[in-house]
């Protein structure tokens, strides 16, 4: 799978995209992955500096610079390892459907598929709640379309019965991951209040 732009992963065809050979893993972390993974933590922190409990709920006392700066690590490196797993999940399920993705294959549809919410925490520039819960709830229906277009051309050949299974249960783990990263910035929030 040979795609990093986004429209290419809508508009090339399985046939087009089979066998093609995309960027390495090594690449896609450095110049993909890192730079939207940083996207989450510095909104927050802008969030909170700029319009705070706005959009998040404040915290009070509000965090020190040192706090911001664990927090912000901890779940960029979450974030990070959540793709590195999901890549993991994405070639298990190959494996177990008999058909053989690469690592890198896997980790270029773990990558892209979680652009649009990463993209969406640029919402966090405006404060409103009802502009922000809109703009994750557009970004999860996008992150679904690229889920099944990237399934579609990465398991080729697929039946499409398979294929939609398979997408399903892919845009399901997607969304508990999703939770689980928000449940563990929430864990460690309340950690760090608690320390004080």
């Amino acid at each position: 799978m040979s795609h990093i732009a986004l429209p290419r992963l809508y508009t090339t065809s399985r046939h087009d995209a089979a066998g093609t050979d995309g960027p390495s893993v090594p690449k896609l972390l450095a110049f993909y992955v890192v730079p939207l993974s940083l996207l989450p933590p510095l909104m927050y922190v802008y969030a909170q500096l700029v319009h705070p409990g706005a959009v998040l709920p404040l915290l009070e006392p509000a965090l020190r610079t040192g706090e911001a700066a664990l927090v912000g690590t901890a779940f960029f490196l979450i974030e990070l390892l959540a793709v590195a797993l999901m890549a993991m999940f994405i070639q298990q399920m190959g494996d177990g459907a008999g058909v053989q993705p690469d690592y890198a294959d896997a980790y270029a549809l773990a990558a892209t598929a979680p652009t649009p919410l990463w993209l969406a925490t640029l919402g966090l520039a405006l404060p409103s709640l009802l502009a922000n819960i809109a703009l994750v709830v557009v970004a999860w229906f996008v992150c679904a379309g690229l889920i099944r277009r990237g399934v579609r051309v990465l398991f080729v050949p697929y039946n499409d019965r398979r294929m939609r299974r398979l997408a399903n249960t892919l845009t399901m783990i997607g969304v508990a991951t999703w939770f689980a990263l928000l449940l563990f910035l929430v864990l460690l929030l309340s950690i760090i209040v608690g320390w004080r």
